[in-house]
């Protein structure tokens, strides 16, 4: 029995030998641990410090450990904190907390030992006493910290000011509304405060017919994240006032919402400037072409004077004949050739002084050039030799034939007025091949064929003063009253918009060369007109046919009742209308002219319509500017036709009409 016991005590003395050792090898760690560690450590027992490690003096600035025992925390503080509450009042509240709690984290301002201010993170810990008064706690140095924070607030600080003042308009919008307007979107959006508008849609604010584009930008940004360009659309202010806008926009996130960062600048002054450009040119396009059609004058009139000649003289050979029993067919087809000559030469008169801008199409320059001298012909006096050297293959370029036609008929114009009607005018028109090396610096390099379209003359010629002015408006060295002044800078213009680009050559004494460039393209199909001997549709359908010229009336229902129709010829529009209404059933198809007294074809159509809506309506007219096939088909006219009309291209409108009809 006394040797167990024995045995027993000497076990529970190694053990707690061995425990004793345990705890002493733990309290060596963990001073080696709280005196080597980088952060400031503290204990603190009953409210004042009772130790510290080397990095506490370091941190704020003391020469020994003894000067902070038994120093409460306050006295290390400043009076208040950044809250401004009392460092005395706040450093109990928050070791209170820690022994409730366990743990408690906090910011807090000390005082370095030269009265500097140093921010800590502070975490205290209650630890090992019955009680639980002693504290563990941790100082970590923030001030690098808080500068970078300092520095971030004061950068978004500048930014926002920035965003804020800036002269563009600036807003934030989520997935469809605004959530952020800086003051010249306000402005811009026509509201009083950004309040007006935040949680409104965003697509509201844009023009109906700009929506379904913006809506795709929109999405694009909200699925792919990707910058969205400039693009140009319209806003509308709360009151609907109309405002041109620039805008491009990048997605960002803004207070944790995904979100797209718009910026938008009013340009409506711009847009309104590029209107007033646009029209100005356009006027003085038309002020240009005024002029070479006065030019143009004498060469029309000798061409429909021949083309009378050659209509008159036939139909005088036709009597004749037919007095004398023989037969004049012949005479009958170069009444047709001249009147198939005199329809296209009308129509390049309208085209020509068309005022709507042209588009520009694939057109053979070799033709062209001959068609314009053909105009010109007739005005050039014949002590003026003209030398032509265009080549028989077609030269194809892209172009707006009436300003081309303009373009060269000023040249010539020039050139003749620059020889006073003497010597030598040589138009010349090849295709080429240009190297980067002959195109000016000024140029782009648009294709590496191009045709080569010069004007030449052995007048005065110019000396570089006058070269280096050539192309300024208003700029002329002729006489007062002869020309505005604006003829080679028009054409500049003109060849500019083409991609193309003028070379000048001049010697005084000797003449002048103007040298045109045009990139060539060979997207152009040959369109020769062939007329077709083929049958002609015919039908037996009833027709009002309205023109209030009586002769084209007689002359068209006559074709018409030939291609079997049964056909009232009225001249009055306001009869027809009244015939009509009297016997609307009676008619299969109206035909009418547009340009008519009292009521317009467009006016009469309107007004059949309304009796007899299916009835189906041809539209005629001399002057296709007077209405477009667009406009026709949208009031409900079925189909336009340009005099003068031949039989096959009544035949074919007719029975197209009729048989869309049934």
């Amino acid at each position: 029995m006394r040797k167990y016991r024995l045995s027993t005590i000497l076990v529970d003395g190694f053990c707690v030998q061995q425990r004793d050792k345990q705890l002493h090898m733990d309290d060596r760690k963990y001073r080696s641990f709280f005196d080597n560690s980088a952060d400031a450590m503290l204990i603190i027992e009953n409210g004042v410090f009772v130790a510290c490690n080397s990095a506490t003096v370091s941190m704020l600035g003391y020469d020994r450990k003894e000067e902070f025992i038994n120093t409460p925390p306050s006295k290390l503080s400043p009076e208040y904190q950044p809250d401004g509450q009392s460092s005395f009042n706040k450093a109990n509240e928050m070791m209170r907390l820690a022994r409730d709690n366990g743990n408690h984290r906090f910011e807090w301002d000390h005082l370095r030992k030269d009265g500097s201010i140093i921010p800590v993170e502070v975490s205290l810990t209650a630890i090992g006493t019955d009680n639980g008064s002693q504290l563990h706690t941790v100082w970590r140095d923030v001030s690098a910290r808080k500068l970078a924070e300092n520095a971030l607030q004061a950068s978004e600080k500048r930014l926002s000011m920035l965003v804020e003042c800036a002269p563009e308009a600036i807003f934030v919008r989520d997935k469809s509304c605004f959530i952020y307007l800086n003051s010249a979107a306000v402005k811009l959006f026509g509201a009083n405060s950004a309040q007006d508008l935040i949680g409104t849609q965003t697509i509201e604010r844009y023009h109906p017919k700009d929506r379904e584009d913006i809506r795709e930008r929109m999405q694009i940004l909200n699925d792919q994240s990707l910058d969205a360009p400039l693009k140009q659309s319209i806003c509308l202010q709360l009151d609907g006032t109309e405002v041109n806008v620039e805008s491009s926009a990048v997605p960002m996130n803004y207070q944790g919402k995904d979100g797209t960062l718009v910026f938008m600048r009013d340009i409506t002054d711009r847009v309104e400037e590029q209107k007033r450009h646009r029209q100005f040119e356009m006027q003085l396009h038309q002020s240009q072409k005024m002029e070479a059609i006065g030019t143009m004058a004498g060469g029309i009139a000798h061409d429909f004077n021949n083309l009378l000649a050659i209509i008159g003289g036939n139909l005088e050979l036709i009597n004749l004949r037919s007095l004398a029993g023989k037969p004049f067919d012949e005479n009958l087809e170069h009444i047709k050739e001249a009147s198939v000559r005199a329809k296209h030469l009308v129509a390049q008169i309208l085209a020509f002084s068309r005022q709507e801008k042209q588009e520009r199409v694939p057109i053979n320059l070799t033709a062209l050039v001959s068609e314009s001298l053909n105009f010109l012909r007739p005005m050039i006096p014949t002590t003026v030799e003209v030398m032509t050297e265009v080549p028989e293959y077609s030269v194809s370029i892209n172009a707006d034939t009436t300003q081309l036609q303009q373009v060269l008929i000023n040249l010539c114009s020039n050139a003749i007025h620059a020889m006073n009607d003497k010597g030598l005018l040589r138009i010349s028109l090849v295709e080429t091949k240009l190297t980067a090396q002959e195109v000016p610096l000024t140029v782009d390099l648009h294709a590496d064929r191009y045709a080569k379209l010069s004007v030449s003359d052995t007048g005065k010629g110019m000396d570089k003063v006058t070269l280096d002015r050539i192309f300024d408006p208003f700029f002329t060295t002729k006489e007062v009253g002869i020309g505005t002044g604006m003829g080679l800078s028009v054409t500049h213009g003109v060849v500019e918009q083409h991609e193309g680009f003028i070379q000048v050559a001049s010697t005084p004494g000797q003449g002048t060369t103007f040298t045109l460039y045009f990139p060539v393209t060979t997207n152009i199909e040959a369109t020769e007109e062939t007329e077709e001997e083929t049958d002609l549709p015919t039908g037996t359908e009833s027709v009002l046919f309205v023109d209030d010229e009586q002769y084209v009336a007689k002359a068209c229902g006559g074709m018409l009742e030939h291609l079997g129709y049964k056909v009232t010829v009225v001249t009055e529009s306001v009869e027809a209308l009244d015939l009509f209404k009297a016997h609307p059933d009676d008619f299969d198809l109206v035909i009418t002219d547009q340009t008519m007294p009292k009521m317009s074809g467009v006016e009469l159509a309107k007004e059949l319509l309304k009796i007899r809506p299916d009835i189906p309506i041809i539209l005629c007219s001399g002057y296709s500017a007077q209405i477009t096939d667009g406009e026709a088909l949208g009031i409900g006219i079925y189909s336009f036709c340009q005099k003068p009309i031949t039989i096959k291209q009544l035949a074919t409108v007719a029975r197209e009409a009729l048989d869309t009809s049934k």
